[in-house]
């Protein structure tokens, strides 16, 4: 059975974690472009949806976030060892500005957070109540998340970008993402809208109470429509789905 020769992990605990042990898992267990994994061509004219108003009028509360996930070049993913301390260590030799929040995440400005050892290394996590944060120029641009691109420091390889410890995460290790309040039969109604335009790089998804805290009321779910790690297309499809929900 095919097994990586740095970090040992096997093709069966592979299969049964869906979840890298280094950066060289995938040249063992995987061929081809990774970035691309998952992203099913959808060509489906996403303007034939012209009737959404009364979906629009039953979104509640949207919260928009930005996150970059990455893992370090040197030693093994958090399957095997979560380097909490020298992810610490790095943000400090670095000068990140942050301060303790909780054991597992530091708080950088309102909204803005590190988080460790968890599925990966490092995780940076923006969260609004305003779309504005997927312009992202000021991400880009920001002086202290430059590090976060440097391909000597993290997991990196030519033709698949930066590798993650989930395979669907390699390539930019980004995901836009939108999470809102909605009536249970107007999800039902949305699903069956946005279904033709999913699969391409774009997800739609309830997600559980337990993530977020809150108990909401039972008429309501709390979904999440993002888009991961994606190419420019798919980022043009996603914000298209915004526009026609009224949350761009």
């Amino acid at each position: 059975m095919a097994h990586c020769i740095r970090c040992g992990l096997s093709e069966e605990i592979f299969i049964s974690t869906g979840k890298f042990g280094c950066g060289s898992c995938h040249k063992v267990l995987f061929s081809g472009n990774l970035s691309r994994l998952g992203n099913k061509n959808r060509d489906e004219n996403i303007d034939s949806i012209n009737d959404l108003e009364s979906i629009r009028r039953a979104i509640h509360s949207p919260t928009y976030r930005l996150r970059i996930a990455r893992c370090l070049r040197k030693g093994f993913f958090p399957h095997y060892t979560s380097q909490v301390e020298e992810i610490r260590s790095l943000l400090s030799r670095l000068k990140i500005p942050f301060h303790d929040t909780k054991n597992e995440s530091l708080e950088l400005n309102i909204g803005e957070k590190f988080y460790f050892g968890e599925e990966d290394h490092l995780r940076y996590e923006w969260k609004s109540s305003e779309p504005a944060i997927f312009l992202q120029n000021k991400i880009w641009n920001s002086h202290f998340l430059r590090f976060l691109f440097l391909k000597q420091l993290w997991a990196w390889e030519k033709n698949i970008g930066f590798i993650n410890s989930c395979p669907t995460n390699c390539g930019r290790g980004d995901r836009l993402s939108v999470q809102f309040r909605i009536p249970k039969p107007t999800y039902f109604d949305l699903i069956r809208q946005l279904s033709p335009f999913l699969g391409f790089g774009i997800d739609f998804l309830p997600k559980p109470e337990s993530e977020v805290g809150n108990i909401l009321d039972s008429d309501l779910i709390l979904v999440q429509i993002s888009c991961k790690n994606a190419v420019p297309r798919q980022k043009l499809r996603f914000f298209k789905i915004l526009s026609l929900l009224g949350l761009g």
